[in-house]
């Protein structure tokens, strides 16, 4: 693991007037699998577009192998071996099995011949030789997503880009993704990954950064971010959505901003609670923080239904001898 295949410095990208990246500094070695963790909006999908030059970087410098990414066009680098599995698959949903890998196939046909690719891939993912005459969109949302990485595979990419392949799958899909993950990674092949799925990214890769609002915020080996308050605070991020979700007045909730903090107070709370049985602090301050954002979250909601103040007016209008 000694050739850089991807060295960026200062990376920038900007919609506009909102810059999106700033100052990213990241390094993939050939051989390794690097995860990229963070919340939605960090800018993780951003980076992964403008690493395949889809989107133009702004500022800082890009390398992959010997091709400047700023000059560089995306087909460009998909032919040097840059290839992307975007977020949301993007299978060409009326177009066969077989179809959607031979278009892929001819992004670098000179590498070898179509049968040789198409029965290398076939034995790796036997599913999708049993549908390969359905049309894509047929597929269930675990098999377009094998799919989609069979695609990048089809021509031995020297770098895989992985946009969140677990999003929207069953867990025994998520699980089946991430085995097929590790066995491309232990066969050698170069995996940069963007996933909110924190654990499995992490249990996958052998070095990981935290991207948080367009910039690295912690880096460093899979297994010593695994115990990072950074990372943990991701978890927490994706347990206040679900507990902000679960409001019973969502309109009149999403109007008061203090239920972010601490909902997320309850999500840290569950993460230490998952992490933590074993180190004594972790586990009662994980108790801590859920009792206490699970107490306000329920206040909140008991203030804007007013229910409390009804159960008082009803004792209230109780004659003597009915108590």
């Amino acid at each position: 693991m000694s050739d850089l295949l991807i060295e960026a410095r200062g990376l920038a990208v900007s919609y506009g007037a909102i810059r999106a990246l700033r100052g990213i500094d990241l390094d993939v070695r050939e051989g390794e699998t690097v995860a990229i963790v963070g919340a939605n909006g960090a800018g993780k999908t951003t980076l992964m577009r403008a690493l395949a030059g889809i989107l133009p970087i702004a500022d800082g410098t890009a390398r992959f192998a010997s091709l400047d990414i700023r000059g560089s066009a995306a087909h460009v680098l998909a032919r040097a071996g840059l290839h992307l599995v975007p977020e949301g698959r993007g299978t060409l949903q009326g177009m066969s099995v077989e179809d959607n890998l031979r278009l892929a196939w001819e992004v670098r046909p000179a590498e070898r011949a179509f049968g040789e690719s198409l029965a290398s891939v076939y034995r790796r993912f036997p599913r999708l030789s049993e549908r390969s005459r359905q049309p894509a969109g047929n597929l269930s949302g675990g098999e377009q997503q094998m799919l989609a990485i069979a695609r990048a595979l089809m021509n031995r990419p020297r770098l895989l880009l992985l946009d969140e392949p677990s999003m929207g799958l069953s867990p025994r899909f998520q699980k089946e993704v991430f085995s097929l993950l590790a066995e491309l990674r232990d066969a050698g092949m170069t995996i940069l990954l963007v996933e909110q799925n924190v654990r499995s990214a992490l249990a996958l890769a052998h070095r990981a950064c935290v991207l948080s609002q367009g910039r690295i915020t912690a880096r460093g080996s899979a297994r010593e971010l695994a115990d990072d308050p950074a990372v943990v605070a991701v978890f927490g991020a994706a347990i206040a959505i679900v507990l902000f979700a679960l409001s019973t007045n969502v309109n009149e909730i999403a109007a008061e901003p203090a239920m972010i903090p601490l909902s997320i107070l309850a999500g840290i709370g569950f993460t230490q609670l998952r992490r933590g049985a074993a180190n004594a602090i972790t586990w009662f301050g994980g108790i801590t923080f859920t009792l206490l954002g699970i107490m306000v979250w329920l206040g909140w909601i008991a203030m804007m239904t007013g229910w409390p103040a009804q159960i008082a007016a009803n004792f209230a209008k109780l004659e003597p001898g009915h108590v």
